[in-house]
């Protein structure tokens, strides 16, 4: 029975009041109706297109919403967007580059680059949308990880002293103006066992001299005292490990890697990270996930999961509510960590992204694989698994994760060294074209602002060109 005012939730059993107030909330107004309009196309029944094996829905032709014959959908119309993108400038950069993603400093936007010897940069986006043929230093912000912090030494010289090889940043992630990231440091060929893992935790603002100026205001002292003061022994061991702790020292409020000779120890690192406002989640190789909870980056609690001897590498975690979804190589794992519950899928392909939307009583999950995009529910009442549909794309590899993935049900995707791949999946409609490049190949592809979307290209003498396109 429906109340006016109130939403009935099917795992619940019972009325929550809809609310006005803020947008975080469940049962706000706004999440219901699009709840609503979910459930809405999901139901909507399907007429194939003609000479096409596609489907659409009758009421998102372009043509009846412009006549107003039908209530807009939001995801055909950005589809609709990314499909008619342009190119607006191409830029030198000297350095080969990848993207890790995006900080908002003083609500400005910048994106994380690292260049081919691993130094973090970042480039302010209204810089590049107003630079004209190349970015200049004072664009970018060079050698963040190596920055002299107040308490820390230079990691490239930690790493010397301890005579391992050059750092590989495994994971980056943040959070508004938050920086986390692990890097892994391996011994030469004749001791191939011995490596060492470091992180950074860092807040970065802007100096009072310019936009061109930043300090890295070091947080790792709050993070080490709280690893330190662990009860668990178990988890204080993984963790003094995974960060580094176990080649440090602490005095009073100061802390310095010391040189010491390091013992052969099984490969034991970070392979996923993910911070938010509440939470670092941590996956590593053998299948352990570490759920991290913190107030304004005050960290107060740490859980483990070991979900099962048979999962090994974590490549991501996504948290709803109670429910963490999984995946790791062909295995999709819904872990519900109060009832400590999982219920297993097991995907014919490799899993190389994904993304999760709740809608009402289940979870709708998408699984990208080399050369299909699949649709899959997971109903929480009954805790099963139904695939909806499989979108195979043979004559194409898609040979990189999630470039986009808005809220909105599109998806873009590298689908070859020149190609991309536009996809809505509320109708499964996709368009692939051809980037204006020569010679090059698609190194990373990021969205910035609304109306923007950036594209690195590696140039064969390993330079990179930046393309900006607008929607």
């Amino acid at each position: 029975m429906n109340i006016p005012g109130y939403y009935y939730d099917e795992v619940k059993k019972r009325y929550f009041k809809i609310t006005n107030g803020s947008t975080n909330e469940l049962y706000h107004n706004n999440t219901i109706q699009q709840l609503h309009r979910e459930e809405k196309i999901m139901n909507k029944p399907k007429e194939p297109v003609r000479s096409s094996s596609k489907l659409i829905y009758q009421d998102q032709s372009i043509t009846n919403l412009k006549l107003g014959l039908s209530v807009p959908n939001e995801s055909l119309l950005e589809f609709e967007q990314f499909c008619s993108l342009s190119r607006t400038c191409c830029i030198d950069y000297r350095h080969e580059t990848k993207f890790w993603g995006n900080l908002y400093i003083d609500n400005d936007q910048y994106i994380i680059i690292t260049d081919q010897i691993n130094r973090i940069k970042l480039i302010a986006v209204h810089s590049i949308i107003e630079t004209g043929n190349e970015i200049s230093d004072e664009v970018m912000i060079a050698d963040v990880i190596n920055a002299p912090g107040p308490r820390v030494n230079r990691l490239s010289e930690i790493i010397n002293s301890l005579g391992l090889l050059p750092f590989e940043i495994l994971t980056m992630s943040s959070s508004d103006d938050m920086l986390f990231m692990n890097v892994i440091s391996e011994s030469d060929l004749d001791n191939p066992q011995i490596y060492q893992n470091f992180i950074l935790m860092g807040q970065i603002k802007k100096s009072r001299h310019g936009i061109s100026e930043f300090v890295k205001i070091d947080r790792n002292m709050d993070f080490f005292k709280f690893t330190m003061n662990l009860s668990n022994g178990e988890i204080k061991k993984d963790l003094q490990h995974l960060f580094g702790m176990n080649v440090i020292e602490i005095q009073q409020d100061l802390y310095h890697y010391k040189p010491q000779v390091l013992k052969p120890i099984k490969r034991f690192f970070i392979t996923f990270s993910k911070l938010t406002k509440n939470y670092l989640l941590i996956g590593t190789n053998v299948g352990n996930i570490y759920m991290l909870e913190h107030e304004d980056y005050k960290f107060n609690a740490v859980t483990k999961f070991k979900l099962s001897n048979k999962i090994e590498k974590i490549n991501k975690i996504e948290k709803i509510e109670d429910y963490l979804i999984i995946s790791s190589y062909k295995t999709l794992i819904i872990f519900n960590f109060v009832s400590n519950n999982k219920w297993i899928f097991n995907n014919h392909d490799l899993i190389k992204n994904l993304r999760v939307t709740r809608i009402f009583h289940y979870f709708q999950i998408t699984l990208i694989s080399y050369k299909k995009i699949r649709l899959l529910n997971f109903d929480i009442s009954t805790n099963k698994y139904e695939i909806i549909k499989d979108i195979n794309y043979t004559n194409h590899n898609i040979i990189n994760l999630f470039s986009i993935a808005t809220d909105k049900k599109v998806v873009i995707l590298n689908q070859s060294n020149s190609r991309i791949l536009i996809a809505n999946l509320s109708n499964f409609e996709s368009k692939s074209f051809e980037l204006q490049i020569s010679k090059q190949k698609i190194n990373g592809i990021i969205r910035i602002d609304k109306d923007y979307m950036l594209i690195s290209l590696k140039n064969s003498d390993n330079t990179s060109e930046f393309q900006i396109y607008q929607t």
